[in-house]
């Protein structure tokens, strides 16, 4: 028996996916190409009004415009973090060292910095985050222009993640 409810989704995503897929999935297995059919589900829930969609797609006309998109998103979700810091916890009245992103409690997952005075400690845990550093770095000094950056990744990280990362020099405290 096959599964056909789907219990996480928003009717729209549900309605969006069986639209979407029906076109590009085949209409019928064939275990010689390795093709599965299609399958529609149904929304186990009713829409809520409220609700947000869990999705938005985006086509871009050229990779600049792509990279832009990128780069404003990495900017507004730092803007969110440091706000939420600066102002809400009032961290800068209490110390120079604190944490100003905590990946997926930022939504930026992969992704962690730590202040040190003007030392900002980046941590890369996902290669994705990683592809996206200057985008990263440049957010950052934004909100603490002059700051020092020092980067790493846990070499058990990058071979897991596959990707490569070539750490500056560790700054002078």
């Amino acid at each position: 028996e096959r599964l056909t409810d789907n219990f996480r989704a928003a009717p729209g995503l549900v309605d969006w996916v069986n639209a979407t897929f029906a076109r590009i999935l085949p209409a019928q297995d064939d275990r010689d190409r390795g093709a599965i059919a299609f399958r529609p589900s149904r929304a186990a829930h009713a829409a809520d009004a409220d609700a947000a969609p869990a999705v938005a797609a985006a086509l871009f006309e050229t990779r600049e415009r792509e990279a832009a998109a990128v780069a404003d998103w990495i900017a507004a979700r730092i803007a969110r973090a440091v706000a939420l810091r600066r102002e809400w916890l009032q961290l800068d009245q209490a110390s120079d060292a604190w944490r100003v992103v905590h990946s997926e409690g930022d939504d930026l997952s992969g992704l962690i910095v730590d202040r040190y005075a003007d030392i900002l400690v980046i941590e890369y845990f996902a290669a994705g985050m990683w592809r996206l550093r200057e985008a990263v770095h440049a957010a950052l000094l934004t909100h603490f222009p002059g700051a020092r950056l020092y980067w790493f990744a846990e070499s058990h990280v990058q071979r897991q993640e596959s990707f490569d990362v070539r750490s500056p020099d560790a700054p002078e405290p």
